[in-house]
């Protein structure tokens, strides 16, 4: 992962952290981000389908690791494991048209 551009971009402003810290951090970023998309959920209309749309967008983005493993002809970290990711999205998507 550490040759990772995606990876080492995002994890940057955690550089000057301990590993402790960073991690600490991250979790409580994630925690807002996850309450704060459930309530955005529970008012319906335009937010649940903003939410919705994200995590369908963010699973559909998953597919750069076909991408590049395309490219390079090369084995990529998390190839096996994005198979779902995608089509999870895809699905999302149809389901969140068709509400």
């Amino acid at each position: 992962m550490a040759d990772d551009p995606l990876i080492v971009a995002a994890l940057q402003p955690f550089e000057t952290l301990s590993p402790r810290h960073a991690a600490y951090l991250m979790f409580q970023v994630m925690w807002v981000a996850t309450l704060l998309a459930m309530y955005l959920v529970t008012l319906g209309g335009r937010w649940r389908t903003a939410v919705v749309a994200v995590v369908a967008l963010a699973l559909l983005g998953e597919t750069h690791h076909l991408v590049r493993a395309a490219f390079t002809l090369k084995y990529n970290s998390g190839l096996w494991t994005v198979w779902p990711m995608p089509v999870v999205g895809v699905w999302m998507l149809l389901q969140q048209r068709a509400a």
